[in-house]
């Protein structure tokens, strides 16, 4: 079997996420994330390790990093 294209698994996938709070900008893999089902609709949600404020993400909006 030869590998054309190298993948990478998806619980190694990092995602970006700004505090309202003090602005801080947080890279985390899902597994580091809570998560929380709002409504019919799967919530991420980290807690900032500058202010201390919850981020909430929307799974919608979860966008992997290059």
């Amino acid at each position: 079997m030869q590998v054309i294209k190298r993948g990478v698994p998806p619980e190694s996938l990092n995602y970006r996420a700004s505090c309202n709070g003090c602005h801080s900008v947080l890279e985390f893999k899902k597994s580091e994330a809570r998560t929380v089902n709002d409504r019919n609709e799967t919530v991420y949600v980290v807690k900032c390790p500058v202010c201390t404020k919850e981020i909430w993400i929307a799974s919608q909006a979860l966008r992997p990093v290059d």
